[in-house]
């Protein structure tokens, strides 16, 4: 790993500040993602921006739903009221990772984590996520990679809480140099045609909360090679409200995949290992369908 120097900020303009800063510079929520990408030799930031002295961990539930940014994944998977409110979120939280990860990990941390892509997490390859010129799963090892949207690179979006947000249409409170905005989570993860790229922050920004408007009845499932800890194969969240129905795929494309009713497979380009994941789609679809009625 290599040196670095570590600032913890106690504004947010000053974060903000710090973030804009010249050279490689990155912020840290939990940690839990960014230190394994410097021990493997990934990224080599010059500087760590540490945002754990920020007041972004409140969660309050009332006419609509706000989570800061820094609450730990552990805490959304136990509000009672979450569990009730935004199940899918609630349910996609505590399936993030180990009580360790749990308890360290953020909402924010969460959202914007890189992939898990063995060759991007690989420091000999240098594939395209790292600015190469090809997709080395393609012709290789492509067994849990996208089976849509994967021309240029595929990989898969990581974001168990990804999915669920996008489901239950949620917002996204970003905070940088030129103010305060907001933006809807599929607009959080579309990054065009940019595949070194797993969200749409621009530098210096940082996520400050999550919006939700209670209501939609909602659930969340996956399918895991082992039952131990391991990243979704595939994974569903479901949600529906007054007639209106929002079914969103992780694990199948490199961003939370937003599917119409009667086109789930529209677009899909499965590779030569990874066919098995339709079968799982539909059975999730089929699944998620029946435990919400």
């Amino acid at each position: 790993m290599n040196r670095f120097e570590y600032v913890t900020p106690k504004t947010i303009p000053e974060a903000v500040e710090l973030l804009r800063g010249k050279g490689h510079v990155r912020a840290k929520a939990g940690g839990t993602d960014l230190v394994s990408l410097m021990k493997d030799r990934i990224i080599a930031p010059e500087r760590l921006v540490n945002l754990q002295g920020l007041n972004l961990r409140e969660i309050t539930v009332n006419s609509s739903v706000r989570i800061g940014a820094l609450a730990t994944l552990d805490e959304v998977a136990r509000h009672p009221e979450l569990a009730k409110s935004c199940t899918a979120l609630s349910v996609a939280a505590a399936e993030s990772g180990p009580q360790q990860i749990l308890n360290m990990g953020t909402v924010g941390g969460n959202l914007c984590q890189r992939s898990r892509c063995w060759y991007f997490r690989n420091d000999a390859f240098h594939c395209r996520k790292k600015g190469g010129f090809s997709c080395l799963a393609r012709s290789g090892e492509n067994r849990q990679h996208s089976i849509f949207a994967n021309a240029l690179c595929c990989s898969v979006h990581p974001s168990n809480l990804g999915t669920a947000l996008v489901a239950l249409d949620g917002s996204v409170e970003i905070v940088g140099s030129d103010g305060r905005r907001k933006v809807s989570a599929i607009e959080l993860f579309d990054t065009g045609d940019d595949p070194m790229r797993e969200h749409s922050l621009k530098k210096g920004e940082i996520i400050s909360g999550i919006v939700l408007t209670p209501g939609w009845k909602s659930v969340y499932l996956e399918v895991l090679e082992r039952q131990s800890f391991d990243w979704p194969l595939v994974s569903i969240a479901r949600a529906e409200r007054n007639g209106v129905a929002r079914t969103v795929f992780g694990g199948v494309a490199p961003r939370p995949w937003l599917v119409r009713e009667n086109e789930i497979f529209s677009g899909i380009r499965t590779l030569s290992r990874n066919g098995y994941k339709k079968k799982l789609m539909e059975t999730l679809f089929e699944r998620a369908k029946k435990a919400l009625h």
